[in-house]
């Protein structure tokens, strides 16, 4: 047995219990950075799915006015797949603990025909009742 070997072994017989720990937060840490690259593994791939799956825009166009006609005629080019008119209002929302944020909000004609940037509702009754959004 060499020397190194001796001097392991003398000292995991002298400060046998902070040798344990050491392996334990060892396995610990080791177990921690699988959790995440795992995680970060299936996070990164679902993502990419998931957006795809919305059938993103690949450029929005801002106009002054836009209108379903113009969509139409931009559609008939030959480089051009889906496109849609779609409206929007900026708005601001009230804080409840003071002061106001942003909002731009996306107005759309038909949500069961979306081809571009589609979404689907997480909760709520559709269609809306009367005042509510």
């Amino acid at each position: 047995m060499s020397s190194i070997w001796k001097k392991i072994l003398g000292d995991f017989k002298v400060y046998k219990g902070r040798f344990i720990i050491m392996i334990i937060a060892l396995t610990i840490t080791l177990l921690a950075v699988m959790t995440l690259l795992t995680n970060f593994s299936i996070i990164s791939r679902e993502i990419g799915l998931k957006y795809m799956s919305t059938q993103p825009a690949h450029i929005t166009l801002e106009l002054d006015e836009s209108t379903a006609d113009l969509a139409r005629q931009v559609e008939q080019l030959d480089y051009v797949e889906s496109a849609e008119a779609r409206g929007f209002a900026l708005v601001r929302v009230k804080n409840p603990g003071g002061g106001w944020y942003p909002l731009k909000l996306f107005v759309v004609q038909d949500f069961e025909d979306l081809s571009v940037a589609s979404f689907k509702a997480n909760s709520g009754a559709w269609p809306a009742s009367q005042g509510e959004i």
